[in-house]
């Protein structure tokens, strides 16, 4: 999973925002509701309930099925079931990651949802059980070349557990949670390329950060998934710090990067930046050939 590439777990102030909403909502007579809270929306790499592996999937045509490995890392017995949509990550002006999800696909989308099935769909894992599945794709005849996306949707909740609520022995309220983890999936026919256009990079050094900001959208007809690696050189070309950043682009994307310097002088340095396709979730055959991207900005220690 791209973790909007990360990890999410469900925290005691997620249950208490929905047991207090129901508490002051739901008054007046007594209610029986089976309420299912979807909670995790992400780039899979796993939540409280359940791991999935592997977190990214590539098929490349003339291929037609993938396996996937759910595991049930809890003592309890849970239910999960698999579904598919659309979706990938966008950036805003802030430079925060979301996610963008919807059932259907956007104008211009090349989309996979509407053939893919999967095998078996429901089950029912065992305290630390798993459960290898299949992804099938069933792609229409004269499919054009490109790289076609879909998300498969993994939800998991506790067999026979809710959550009861009530409010001065009038409302009873059970609460189902669902939790779900996205794994983005990636079908390739016929001639793939990728590579990213920077439209805009900025860096600059002040109270002991490097703020660094990367404005780019992917060229080609796949997404480009790599990484950001960045070198802090002084005036000598002596390296100060060096790092790398994961960057995945499915269309336009903007990374900011604030990274706490090591002390050193006031002066002039450089910010040597290279965009590559080395992305460590990746399987060197799944990577796309592309030339780096390199670019040297100047900047100075006020």
């Amino acid at each position: 999973m791209e973790k909007c590439e990360g990890n999410s777990t469900l925290k005691k102030a997620s249950i208490n925002q929905f047991l207090n909403f129901f508490r002051h909502s739901m008054f007046g007579q007594r209610r029986h509701v089976v309420i299912a809270a979807f909670v995790l929306f992400g780039i899979a790499y796993g939540n409280a309930g359940i791991s999935v592996y592997p977190t990214e999937i590539f098929v490349v045509s003339p291929n037609r099925s993938a396996p996937l490995t759910i595991s049930n890392p809890t003592d309890s017995v849970i239910e999960v079931w698999v579904s598919f949509g659309h979706g990938y990550p966008v950036a805003f002006d802030s430079g925060k990651v979301s996610m963008s999800r919807s059932d259907t696909a956007g104008i211009g989308d090349l989309t996979a949802s509407k053939w893919l099935r999967v095998y078996p769909q429901r089950f029912t894992l065992g305290a630390q059980g798993a459960q290898v599945i299949r992804v099938f794709g069933t792609p229409p005849p004269g499919l054009a070349s490109g790289e076609y996306w879909a998300r498969v949707v993994v939800s998991s909740k506790p067999k026979n557990a809710r959550i009861a609520v009530t409010r001065n022995n009038q409302t009873k309220l059970m609460m189902e949670l669902v939790s779900q983890t996205t794994v983005p999936y990636h079908f390739r026919a016929g001639v793939i390329s990728s590579s990213v256009v920077v439209k805009q990079a900025r860096a600059s050094m002040e109270d002991g950060y490097l703020r660094l900001r990367v404005d780019l959208r992917r060229a080609g007809n796949a997404a480009f998934w790599g990484r950001i690696n960045y070198k802090l050189l002084s005036s000598s070309g002596k390296v100060v710090r060096m790092k790398d950043y994961r960057v995945v682009a499915y269309k336009e994307m903007s990374y900011s990067v604030l990274d706490t310097l090591p002390s050193v002088y006031e002066g002039p340095y450089s910010v040597e930046l290279i965009i590559d396709n080395v992305h460590p979730s990746v399987a060197a055959q799944y990577r796309i050939s592309s030339e780096p991207f390199r670019q040297r900005i100047p900047v100075t220690v006020p």
